[in-house]
Parts: C-alpha cells; structure tokens; sequence
C-alpha cells in the first residue's frame, strides 16, 4: 500500500543533483489531477544546517519569484521529517541536453532568444520582485548555464535551479560564506577572487552561455585579465552567424565582448542585453527568423518524446532515497512501451531493418562503455568490512578518478577507509589532485575557494587541491604569488 503520509505520488523521475532528486508527481488531494514537479532533499543532507537551509531559501525565493521566465513554486511542505519543494511541471528539456543533438550550436535566432528571455529574468529578479514589505529582493542567480535554462516542448524558456542565489528576504536562513559554487566555465572572474557579487557575474555567465549556444563549443577563458580579454577577441573573430549583415555581426561581437568583459563595471545590465538582442533579432531576414516556438515543436518535443524511461521502480531505486519515494510510488501505473506504428506492420522489411539496426546500435554503445562499466561495477558494489562507500560531485566539464575507478558524472565509489587521491580532469585538459578522507556516506564535492580549486568533504570548509605537474607543496615552499591571478590555459585554437 502507498505511504499515505505524503501528500503527493510518484510517476517519474526526472534526475537527481548535488543535494536532492526531482521527480514528477500528483499531488492526491488536487481536484484538477495537476501533474508537479517535486524537489526532494536527500537524507544525507536532511540533517546538514548549511544545505537544509540554502534548500528552504531556495523554496522561498522561487515563491516570490513569479515571471513567466522563471520556474515558479508553488509550496514548501515538511513531511515524515523532511522537506519537499512543490514546483510547476516544465515538459522539456535543458538547454544543455538540446545543443547535445546540436554540435554545431542552435539557430543562431533561437540562441539569442533564449538569452534574451534569460536576461529579462535576471532583470526582474534583481528589480521587479518584491518582499513583503515592498523592497525589491536583489536576487543574483550566480549560476546561469545551459543545464540550468529549461525549453519547453511549447517553446517556453525558464531559468532554474537557484539553490546558490543571493537574495535579500527577511526569512533567510543561509549565510554567505567562502566557499565560490557554481561551474568554472561560465564563471564571471571576481567570483573566484571572492570579491561581492553583483548583477554582473549573470551577464557574463549569460554572455558565455550565448556563445556556447551560437558555436557548440564553450569559451573557456583564463582568470589572467591580459589573456582573458586576447582569447575573448580571438574567440568572437570566428563567431559567424548564418543570414546576419556584417554591421549586425560587428555588433553581436561587440555586445559578447562587454557581456563577459574581465572588468565588471564593462557589462551592460541585463535589461541593456535584452534590448540589444531583441534589435539584432529584428534586424535577421525572415529565412533565419526560426522562432522559439518553432524550434520547440521541431526539436526539442521530438527529442522530449524519444528520451531514454528508465522502469520507475529502478529509476528509485538508484536514489538515495529509495525508500521514502518507492513507497509513494507504488499506486503509480507504469506506461506499457508504444506499440509498433502501423506502418511497420504494413512493412515487415522496414520493422526487421530498423530491429536489426536498433540492436547493432546498442551493441555498439555497450562496447564503448564496456570499460567505464567494469570499472563502475566495483565501485558500486556494496562495502565490504574496511570499505566505504563516497559520493562524488564535479562539473559535468569533468570526469573523475580515485585509483584504478572512474566516473564521468557524479555518483558513488565503493572505497577502502583512509585517505585517498582524486584526480579531476576537465575538457580543456587540466587535472586536478585533491587529497580526501575515505568514510561512510562522505560527499565529497569540488568548490573554487579564493581562485583555487578545491573540494568540500559533507559541504565542510575547502580543502585546497593541486594541478597536476605542479610541486608537491612543503612547508618550506614560498607563497609570495598570488594564486587566484595564476594564468589558466588558454582555450583550445578552433579552426
């Protein structure tokens, strides 16, 4: 029998993040049968200050924050001791996971749409959006990419996830501290050098988000401000845009180099960025006008529709709360597999054809991660007497090694107790060494503190890392240079 002490039922899952799963539910008691989207926190956190309190803002802010751009909440509810945020139903898919399927980088109309719908929320969340008392909430997102901006199967673009904003609201509960979250790609450089956040660190990580979304390829640029500003130049000289005019192109260039301009005080506000789009927009031939819409009904619903299901049951059961949600799930009705289209009864050959062709696909896939498989059976097996088993986060930039185990996106290691050596290693080709605590149930999760990479063992203090070539540190080493101004390699030349 279903748990009836949670209000809602579990249908699907949609993923799981750094501190909770989001699955798709109905709330039992909703006359409408209104399809939600439901934030959980996951056990291991339910007991931290820190996370249990950035998770309540979060629920908080998103509240207040009702545009039409912006993912809206709709309540925060504790129930069997825990904390559940009830968020509206986005049927779609992130940014990220569209320019999957689109190497080469989305029409460019479509791109800048989405960023200037972006930049219009960013607006209204720094200016519009109100307290109770009338004062606006200064809210700074701190983490805009494309994972984080959502398109729906009807052409609708919403900016979520602000579990690291800022925000000025009088029920606050987390306190800013040192450590710098967020993804290093996207990543204004101020934030790395600790300095305060202002609306500015969004426009640069909007500016970079939009180049991303032009080329297929993120801009990775150096925290040196001489080698940032010369890549950002060569950059934008090959950024060409299919149907545009040469003095709309000139000042595309010129609007992405003051968006992620070194100097902060360079950025144009977010609204500027709007107008700014909305006018080379107008100034496109109607031939490269494909409207968000479009591209929606053309791409991203037929990609919404053919995404890979996992069983419900299995997809919870890879959770880390398997079995709070496996209860509120059992009255829920797995969705049989379509049935063949009658044109494939209607051709045989054609079914068999695409059989034949579906399984040699497979079984090409299966032997390309035949290697990441074997190496992950390890580490998910259950711990022995000495072992342990760790959750790692890191970038989706990245992947990760502990000894002879890999993974190439978050998840656990089963590990013997003691201390061990995580090497990071990002796509622009640097390798990180952290020094970590193997214990039951660690997080371990990588944080830039101060301009230094570093990790967070169970969202603790950082603990600084090392790049990979560089000396062993000593006590005896000098430290007269300033780390957060070390300059990082330079993006790769793209013909």
């Amino acid at each position: 029998m279903a748990d009836e002490t949670l209000p809602f039922e579990i249908l699907d899952v949609l993923g799981e993040g750094a501190f909770g799963a989001v699955c798709v539910a109905r709330m039992r008691e909703d006359p409408l049968r209104r399809l939600v989207a439901i934030k959980v926190l996951k056990p291991s956190y339910a007991n931290n200050p820190k996370v249990l309190h950035r998770f309540r803002d979060e629920a908080r802010l998103l509240s207040r924050l009702q545009h039409p751009h912006i993912v809206r909440v709709e309540q925060l509810v504790q129930e069997a001791a825990r904390p559940f945020v009830i968020m509206e139903l986005v049927r779609g898919l992130d940014a990220r996971t569209v320019l999957r399927k689109q190497p080469r980088g989305l029409p460019a109309y479509v791109a800048m749409e989405i960023i200037r719908r972006t930049c219009i929320a960013l607006h209204a969340a720094w200016h519009e959006a109100s307290t109770q008392d009338g004062a606006p909430l200064r809210v700074i997102h701190r983490d805009i990419k494309p994972s984080n901006l959502l398109l729906s199967v009807h052409g609708q673009l919403k900016v979520a996830d602000f579990g690291i904003a800022t925000g000025q609201f009088d029920d606050r509960e987390a306190m800013t501290d040192s450590l710098v979250m967020g993804s290093r790609a996207y990543m204004a450089p101020e934030r790395l050098d600790g300095s305060r956040d202002t609306p500015a660190v969004d426009v640069y990580s909007a500016g970079m988000t939009l180049f991303e979304m032009l080329t297929g390829r993120v801009m990775g640029l150096s925290v040196n401000p001489g080698t940032h500003d010369r890549t950002l130049a060569r950059q934008l000289e090959r950024l060409t845009v299919e149907g545009m005019s040469q003095d709309h192109l000139s000042d595309l260039h010129r609007l992405l180099h003051r968006m992620c301009a070194y100097d902060p005080e360079l950025r144009p506000s977010a609204l500027v960025c709007a107008t700014e789009l909305e006018r080379l927009q107008i100034g496109m031939p109607d031939s490269a006008r494909t409207t968000l819409e479009e591209f929606a009904n053309d791409v991203v619903q037929p990609m919404y529709e053919d995404r890979k299901r996992v069983p419900l049951r299995k997809a919870i059961a890879a959770l880390e709360d398997s079995e709070l949600l496996d209860a509120a799930a059992q009255t829920a009705i797995e969705r049989p597999p379509p049935p063949p289209t009658p044109e494939m009864h209607k051709r045989p050959a054609l079914f068999l054809g695409t059989l034949l062709g579906a399984t040699l696909t497979l079984s090409v896939l299966a032997a390309e991660k035949a290697w990441t498989l074997a190496n992950t059976e390890r580490s998910m097996e259950g711990p022995t007497a000495d072992q342990v088993r760790v959750r790692f986060w890191f970038p989706s930039e990245a992947t990760a090694r502990v000894g002879a185990l890999a993974l190439s996106f978050p998840g656990l290691m089963t590990l013997p107790m003691g201390e061990h050596e995580l090497d990071l290693t990002f796509e622009d080709g640097r390798t990180v060494v952290c020094l970590f605590e193997a214990r039951q149930g660690a997080a371990v999760r990588y944080v830039v503190d101060q301009g230094q990479d570093a990790i967070s063992v169970d969202d603790a203090d950082a603990i600084p890392c090392r790049r990979m070539g560089d000396p062993e540190p000593s006590d005896s080493d000098p430290a007269d240079s300033d780390p957060s101004r070390s300059e990082a390699p330079e993006a790769p030349e793209v013909p």
